[in-house]
């Protein structure tokens, strides 16, 4: 998916994460608090408090599972 061009903002809020990958909110969070994505890279607490995540970086990793 190189050079893929993404109509949102780099970092979403959960609820646009989940619309754009069809997984639901409580998914995502269970995935993030499992530890199965890298705070950092596929999510992280953005200044205000907020959860925030990156499908750039999803994408990746779900590339990485076909390897």
């Amino acid at each position: 998916m190189a050079g893929y061009v993404y109509s949102c903002a780099r970092w979403v809020r959960p609820a646009k994460f989940a619309e754009l990958t069809g997984m639901t909110q409580d998914q995502i969070k269970q995935r993030r608090l499992k530890g199965d994505w890298p705070e950092g890279r596929i999510w992280r607490l953005a200044p205000d408090g907020q959860i925030r995540l990156c499908v750039e970086e999803y994408d990746k990793w779900v590339e990485s599972c076909l390897n």
